[in-house]
């Protein structure tokens, strides 16, 4: 296919009788060439004054959109000097402080757009790309040839802030059939070019070699623009790399490539791809790498490789021996960290990648255990790794079954939906420092430590303090699902390392946990005489099995103990709503000992995995041998049935029978919650806030539940509400706990949110439970009881059934919480009202045709300082219906 060669001539526009100010060169694409003062590759723009007189572009604008042409605006003053230029990052991070980098508020388009630079009325264009620039290309620029106006090129050669070169050809279109070739099949690459006027592609050589052999040349044809050569399938073998790069020759400078190869520690020297090996039929998804020196993987320093996976080729890959106990081991732990622009797609509904661990299973006569694990923080609710048992091929030939373990990084925040740019620290100490050796931090690295070192020492407190820090600060569903899944699992060791903390930031600021390391699980555990390797199981040794482990009354088998855990089961409310979230992941994945064998989740995904690994692992244990610790009988198939028959049958015993005084009951089917205030906050609504209380003797697990009406809100997994206690439900956490009046931050309150939709005085709102239950309802019409405070009452009803039945409920028993009364939510002393008869006002009267019900009482009327709690209850065909309760003093 021939491709266009895009000639877009710059509309130039003098900013002066004497300056000339354009667009001289864009980069839509970069990847390598220029980081801005963040250490982020944006998009970049220069702006280059193209006469010897100074320019003052003060007030100017910089838009990607045609309609509107003050997009961004550049700060008073920029000035650029004769012949001089001004890098613009379009970032979307939008800065505009005069004298510091400068950042737009948008991105540009690698696919092409519209881009203008507008003088400072708003409205005379002074240079711009129109209709828009052309699709453009990683790491090659767009712009002006040299320093004259005229045709624009493409810069292989980018020069941002120096003058442009005349321009460069672009190798583009790469592409190689078929795109997974058998052993019987040549392999065909095309590809095409976009050349600089006048500077014709002369010809194109390929240039490729078979694993680590040398490279062979071969001229490509032209044919109607599409250059194409074929490496034929005798020079290949099953399982072969095969790797090419392209060259061309013109008249122009230096040597057009593709690859580019700007960095040979950061960009692949080549294309390619894998030949197909009929003998890998594996259930697991393969991982086929090549390196030239294997011994180099095994090391710190590590080597380069290439990768093959999913059907796509990565090129100069960095590999190296990851972890610490695991150093030791004959199959070692590995880390692969992928080129920039060429993440890694380890999951075709995923995002890309920068860096993946296969961690070695030595360890872990099971091979699934880190799998398991990672299942049931996902099912629990806590956020953390993918991770998957792969089956790799190196050179050619099996290597071993290794899980795959996402990198807890950007790239995993994003995709847990929490903000990439949080704080993220991975954690080497039991919570008592946030310095040192102990401490890695892996985001914000522009920023001190300063936010780890106040919760370092503000979980050292006691008393009310602690729980008013904890319950602003921690985002605590969060925390309760990572540490009841923690416990399920019987992980210890994660009290003094292997973990880590992430904070929003930028958000509400709250802290929470984020797994790492899970091999010591499923029975598994670090013993004094052992170590790490050993086949000891443990499940019902106390302290190390109990449901508090990691505070300081049960610590680890060698002493450590994690301070904020202990922070958390320190506040009476905190423990309480653990130990329910608790038994709903017992429930939920332990299932209790009662339970049916066909039943048991656990023992099902086991057998599911054991029958996609069996094939692989036998390989594996074949080339490596069952670990030489302990048994050497205890191979994947009976390691995994040990985790079923010693394990799990001990675990649920031991956390349901041994200690069911501890853990609590099976939350009831059809528990209610009730309604308390519900505050729209009219003059600043990120304030406004639904009080949901508990007026129950158990805490209750809201995980799934919904929130339903005028504001919508699904409750997160580890959404727990202690008996007696309320939790409020905002639009915005910051803003509630910045709140004037009470209830607010500083005062222990459990917040949750974000709602969506918009809360109003009157309106109705519901909760659903888990299976879409009604479980509390709060206006289900309007229902106004005021007062002047002159012992007067105003009483509406409105949204009524015309005709319809109303009762008003009204006791002076107040003690209890709003909404928390025996009878309907109010005192019990209201229950005389249902037994009047009609026509009795206010107590038990009917709608009017309308479905309106007012009532009134003269000042005077009721003595001042009575409290009273009351709500409207209507009868119709559809049943019983309940507006709000009110509380009001005369």
């Amino acid at each position: 296919m021939r491709l266009a060669v895009f000639a877009v001539l710059l509309a130039i526009v003098a900013s002066s009788a004497s300056a000339q100010v354009v667009i001289s060169e864009i980069m839509a694409s970069n990847n390598l060439t220029l980081a801005d003062q963040d250490g982020d590759y944006s998009d970049w723009v220069e702006i280059r004054n193209l006469s010897l007189s100074a320019a003052d572009i003060s007030g100017w604008y910089l838009t990607d959109e045609a309609g509107n042409p003050t997009k961004w605006q550049f700060p008073t003053p920029t000035l650029i000097s004769g012949f001089g230029s001004r890098v613009v990052f379009a970032s979307d991070k939008d800065r505009a402080v005069a004298g510091l980098e400068l950042h737009t508020n948008y991105k540009l388009a690698s696919g092409g757009e519209y881009l203008g630079l507008v003088q400072s009325n708003g409205t005379t264009i002074a240079s711009e790309f129109a209709p828009s620039f052309p699709p453009q290309y990683t790491d090659v620029s767009y712009g002006i040839a040299g320093s004259t106006l005229g045709s624009t090129v493409f810069h292989t050669n980018a020069t941002p802030g120096t003058p442009n070169g005349s321009g460069e050809t672009v190798i583009v279109d790469v592409q190689h059939t078929p795109p997974a070739p058998t052993t019987s099949d040549s392999i065909v690459v095309t590809a095409a070019t976009i050349a600089p006027p006048g500077i014709p592609v002369s010809g194109m050589t390929l240039r490729y070699r078979v694993n680590y052999g040398g490279e062979t040349a071969v001229g490509m044809t032209n044919t109607g623009g599409t250059w194409s050569a074929t490496i034929p399938s005798s020079v290949t073998g099953s399982s072969d790399m095969v790797r090419w790069r392209i060259t061309a020759s013109n008249s122009g400078a230096g040597t057009p490539m593709t690859p580019l190869f700007l960095d040979p520690n950061n960009s692949p020297q080549y294309l390619g791809t894998a030949i197909d090996d009929p003998g890998v039929n594996s259930q697991l998804d393969t991982f086929y790498w090549w390196i030239q020196s294997p011994s180099q993987a095994n090391t710190g320093s590590g080597g380069r490789c290439s990768v093959s996976f999913l059907g796509q080729f990565y090129d100069n890959v960095f590999v190296r021996r990851r972890g610490n106990s695991s150093t030791g081991w004959p199959k070692k732990s590995l880390k692969f960290d992928f080129n920039r622009g060429d993440h890694l797609r380890f999951d075709p509904n995923e995002g890309r990648v920068e860096e993946i661990n296969l961690n070695s299973t030595w360890g872990d006569k099971s091979f699934i255990r880190q799998v398991l694990s990672y299942d049931s923080y996902d099912a629990a609710g806590a956020p953390g790794c993918i991770v998957r048992p792969w089956r790799l091929q190196q050179n050619g030939s099996f290597y071993s079954v290794v899980n795959f373990v996402e990198q807890p990084d950007e790239d995993l925040l994003s995709r847990e939906g929490l903000d990439p740019n949080g704080a993220l620290y991975k954690m080497f100490n039991q919570m008592t420092s946030s310095s040192g050796g102990s401490v890695e931090k892996k985001t914000r690295q522009w920023e001190g430590n300063g936010d780890l070192a106040t919760l370092v020492s503000s979980v050292t407190q006691s008393g009310t303090a602690l729980e008013n820090y904890l319950f602003d600060n921690l985002d605590i569903p969060a925390v309760l699902c990572y540490l009841a899944a923690t416990i399920v699992m019987h992980d210890n060791d994660h009290v003094a390392k292997n973990y880590y903390l992430y904070r929003d930031s930028d958000g509400d600021g709250e802290w929470m946990f984020l797994p790492w390391d899970k091999d010591l699980t499923w029975g598994r555990n670090y013993t004094l005489g052992g170590g790490v390797l050993n086949d000891t199981i443990w499940a019902s040794s106390d302290p190390y099995s109990h449901p508090l482990f990691g505070d300081q009354a049960h610590p680890k088998v060698d002493g450590p103990w994690n301070r904020l855990i202990d922070a958390c089961y320190r506040v009476p409310r905190i423990r309480e709503m653990f130990l329910r979230r608790l038994r709903t992941v017992m429930d939920e994945q332990l299932q209790p000992p009662s339970t049916p064998s066909g039943q048991l989740l656990l023992t099902a995904r086991i057998a599911q995995l054991q029958g996609e690994m069996l094939p692989d692992c036998i390989l594996d244990q074949g080339s490596w041998g069952v670990p030489s610790y302990g048994s050497s009988s205890l191979n994947f198939t009976n390691a995994t049935n040990q985790i079923v028959s010693q394990y799990l049958v001990a675990r649920r015993n031991h956390l349901y029978v041994n200690h069911a005084g501890l853990v609590p009951d099976e939350q009831p089917a059809g528990v209610p919650i009730s309604f308390g205030a519900v505050d729209p906050s009219l003059g600043n609504p990120d304030q406004g806030y639904v009080e949901l209380r508990n007026c129950t003797s158990i805490a209750i697990d809201l995980s799934g539940w919904q929130l339903v009406g005028m504001v919508n809100h699904i409750f997160r997994p580890g959404t727990v509400v202690a008996a007696g206690d309320s939790v409020y439900v905002t639009k915005d956490l910051w803003s509630f706990r910045i709140r004037t009046t009470s209830p607010t931050g500083g005062e222990g309150n459990f917040a949750v949110g974000p709602f969506t939709g918009n809360l109003q005085a009157t309106g109705t709102l519901q909760v659903l439970n888990a299976q879409g239950q009604l479980a509390g309802t709060w206006g289900d019409f309007n229902f106004s009881l005021t007062t002047t405070g002159a012992g007067d009452l105003n009483l509406l009803m409105t949204g009524l059934t015309p005709f319809s039945q109303i009762w008003l409920p009204t006791s002076t028993q107040t003690t209890n919480p709003i909404g928390c009364g025996p009878l309907l939510g109010v005192g019990s002393d209201a229950l005389w009202v249902f037994f009047l008869n009609n026509n009795v006002p206010p107590f038990h009267v009917a709608a009017d045709f309308a479905g309106i019900y007012f009532y009134n009482l003269p000042p005077g009327t009721i003595p001042p300082g009575l409290t009273i709690d009351a709500r409207g209850v209507s009868l119709d065909a559809a049943g019983w219906k309940l507006s709000q309760i009110r509380r009001l003093t005369f």
